[in-house]
Order: C-alpha cells, then structure tokens, then sequence
C-alpha cells in the first residue's frame, strides 16, 4: 500500500500565502520565493535581500494582513556585492515598469545572484523555466535577449559588462566551439 506523499513545507507555505494573496502583480512568483525561504530552502538572505521596512512594505503588498516571520538566516553580504549600484541601474532598465514590486523583485533577484548554485535554485523557485517566466514578467527586455538559453547568473552579468561598456571576455571565438560550453547554456535536457 503506498501511502500518499506529504507535501513538502515549501508547498505548505506556498498555499498559505497563496490563500492571502492581494491579486498584486507578479505575485505567483513572490508566492514561491517567500515559500521556500520559509521553509529553509534556496540561499536567500535575511528579508530576501531587501531591508526589513521594505520586507514588510512587500509582505503587506502582495498578502495583506498576513503574519510573516523571516526565518532566521545570513544576512546580505554586501562585501560580496560591489557592482550592487550597477546591477540595480541594469536592472531598473530592463524594467518593464519601476513600481515598488519591480523595485523590490530587483533586490531579491541581487541578492540570489550571490547565491552558489543557479540562479532560480538560489531564489527558491521550482525550476528554471519558473524563472525565465518570472524574468520575462519583471524585465522583458532582458528576457528577450537570451536567445542561447544562457544561464542567467551569467546572462545578467554578460549583459551589465556590455551596458557598462567594458568588452565581455571569453576565451572562445565561438560559443557553440568552447569546452565550457555546458557551464554558460542550458541543454535541452535542462529545459524540460
């Protein structure tokens, strides 16, 4: 007899949040970061990167009155983040509008880019394409731009080096002939 599969904290508290959405927008996504990072998954810092006022302005956004407590994590080390200021200015440019939830999406995705792992990993949410729905929402001209399926950690800092003007260097003439290839683009097994 197979006994039915408990759903995992995340989704628990996916579903919770999810029952106090405000209908604000890209709330699917924030649904799923702050679900994982509750549960103690992704590598989001403490307020997912944001300041606590901002945290809080955001929890009351997107779920009302609903009680949230930050678990208790690292904080943001901003030792690990010198171009902040210019992924912030990229970012807000590739923008589809600057309202407070893009403002806020912008500092939640810095901060997962100082995350080890992938970038949709790192911020908690249930797959890559999940992030690419996600980036296409908030920053659609950026989204349309990564058209190799680049993964997005070095997609996001190839594209800051191009709009800061400095030459993005790689050892290879041809993308397609590198032997790192696999560590830059997603394969197609990935994408599914």
């Amino acid at each position: 007899m197979n006994l039915p599969m408990e759903p995992s904290k995340a989704k628990r508290f996916r579903a919770q949040l999810e029952a106090h959405q405000t209908g604000l927008e890209y709330g699917e996504f924030m649904a799923q970061i702050l679900a994982s990072h509750l549960a103690g998954e992704g590598a989001m810092p403490y307020y997912l990167g944001l300041k606590e006022s901002e945290f809080e302005k955001m929890i009351k956004a997107y779920f009302g009155d609903l009680r949230v407590v930050a678990p208790t994590c690292a904080p943001l080390d901003e030792s690990r983040c010198p171009e902040r200021e210019d992924l912030e200015r990229y970012l807000a440019s590739e923008a589809e509008n600057l309202n407070p939830s893009t403002l806020w999406f912008i500092q939640i995705i810095i901060a997962g880019l100082l995350g080890a792992n992938h970038l949709w990993e790192d911020l908690g949410l249930v797959s890559r394409p999940e992030l690419r729905r996600l980036l296409e929402a908030v920053f659609p001209k950026m989204a349309v731009k990564n058209t190799q399926n680049m993964r997005w950690k070095k997609f996001i800092y190839k594209q800051l080096c191009i709009a800061e003007g400095f030459v993005y260097v790689c050892r290879s003439p041809s993308c397609e002939q590198c032997s790192e290839y696999s560590l830059c683009f997603e394969t197609k097994e990935e994408q599914t």
